[in-house]
């Protein structure tokens, strides 16, 4: 899959990775500074860097809330960085 870049966000203006897809720094900066950000919660940041073999310096949820789950409980869209400074869009996910 390839790195989703600007350009790509641009064309429709809509934010539209798929999960897990790697993302421009650029975008990742860009969503960080939104609001301030959320924590993603810990558990879960473990369970993804397991289920993807990536180890992440820093996670973060952008402090927007963007839908809810069945539980009432609001989602935001996520973003981890590695040590190698590659960032990647993480899905929707609970903030601690």
């Amino acid at each position: 899959m390839k790195v989703y870049t600007v350009k790509d966000w641009n064309k429709d203006g809509e934010l539209t990775p798929q999960l897990f897809q790697e993302v421009e720094h650029e975008i990742y900066s860009d969503m960080y500074c939104v609001l301030p950000p959320y924590p993603l919660e810990e558990v879960t940041q473990e369970i993804l860097e397991h289920q993807l073999g990536l180890k992440f310096i820093q996670t973060f949820c952008v402090g927007e809330e963007y839908s809810q789950d069945d539980d009432g409980y609001y989602l935001y869209k996520s973003f981890g960085k590695t040590r190698d400074g590659k960032c990647y869009y993480l899905g929707l996910r609970r903030s601690e």
